[in-house]
């Protein structure tokens, strides 16, 4: 048996279980995906450490097990351990939104932060693909128009992986991008899953990366599939990423 907890950071639906040297993340994996259709991810948390199933990077969950550590706590801020890497991770309000109506739709919630060092490359590839590799998962950012009432994004998405020979990579993420709007499709290797996600963290970054460094944006309040917002900003040499994150009631 093991236990775990569903949150939905953004549309983003992730489980966290209760990790255990016994546990085999695999098998658990896909029994949370079969019997909740909803989620997207699974990691797992102890001793302010959380590992994916699939052993990407998922800025998503890792807010996720902030909000999980945090819970059991009561502190404002946590180190949180991801893939050899610490983050500062902690709780906040909305003042930092300058969209009013966005202030408005979120002023009751509070929010997850992960600060996220910005010493990753963004490579432009032309002018409508470009590339970040964050280690554990790497990101296409595209930005040419696409008709989606004739192409199927996540079979899109799936060839231009095969077609660039990144389905060997630990995860892969194609971000289709218009204006502030982001549609993400994910790839992980070792669960073998393809999601056209509600929302995407990691990609979220990636995308923040192209606009910071091409259009010279340093806060983005990034729309996602599931209508909901990540928030992106600048602060000294690291980027924030932010959401409300809510807890899932099991039945």
């Amino acid at each position: 048996m093991y236990e775990y907890k569903l949150y939905y950071p953004a549309g983003n639906t992730t489980a966290l279980v209760k990790n255990t040297k016994q546990l085999d993340f695999i098998k658990i994996n896909n029994d949370i995906l079969n019997k909740h259709k909803n989620v997207e991810q699974v990691g797992f948390v102890a001793n302010n450490e959380l590992k994916m199933a699939g052993g990407e990077i998922c800025f998503n969950a890792l807010r996720c097990a902030a909000k999980y550590f945090l819970d059991q706590s009561n502190q404002s801020t946590v180190r949180v351990k991801l893939n050899k890497c610490e983050y500062e991770c902690g709780l906040h309000n909305s003042s930092f939104i300058n969209n009013n109506l966005l202030k408005e739709k979120y002023k009751n919630d509070n929010f997850y932060y992960a600060k996220i060092k910005n010493n990753y490359e963004i490579i432009k590839i032309n002018d409508n693909e470009y590339y970040v590799d964050l280690g554990d998962i790497f990101h296409i950012i595209y930005t040419k128009k696409l008709d989606l009432r004739k192409i199927n994004l996540k079979d899109f998405a799936f060839s231009y992986f095969q077609k660039n020979n990144l389905l060997n990579k630990k995860a892969c993420g194609f971000m289709y991008v218009q204006k502030n709007v982001l549609k993400p499709i994910v790839w992980v290797k070792e669960v073998q899953t393809l999601f056209y996600e509600s929302a995407c963290g990691s990609g979220s970054f990636a995308t923040f990366l192209y606009f910071n460094n091409f259009l010279n944006k340093s806060q983005l309040a990034l729309r996602q599939v599931s209508k909901e917002y990540l928030f992106l900003y600048k602060e000294n040499n690291e980027i924030i990423l932010t959401s409300p994150i809510k807890d899932i009631i099991l039945d």
